[in-house]
């Protein structure tokens, strides 16, 4: 048996990089599946089905690139 693990608001927007504001800007516009558990309650998500739903969404933009940061210019390594 497998239980699903509950993720409040503030976890999600950590996990994905985002504000809590645009986390629940994504759950209005794009279906992002926040719930609360009693009415006043911080939204959350079941994580499985927060999962589903980052799979489901349509890949936006080219693969990111390392900038370059921390590896040295050919000219400085030959010195």
């Amino acid at each position: 048996m497998v239980v699903d693990r509950w993720l409040p608001l503030p976890e999600i927007a950590k996990m994905l990089g985002l504000s809590e504001g645009s986390i629940r800007r994504l759950g209005k516009k794009r279906g992002l599946p926040l719930r609360r558990v009693t009415p006043y309650a911080t939204p959350g998500a079941l994580e499985t089905e927060l999962f589903e739903w980052l799979k489901a969404q349509p890949m936006i933009g080219g693969p990111v690139r390392p900038t370059g940061r921390g590896r040295r210019s050919r000219a400085h390594q030959r010195a």
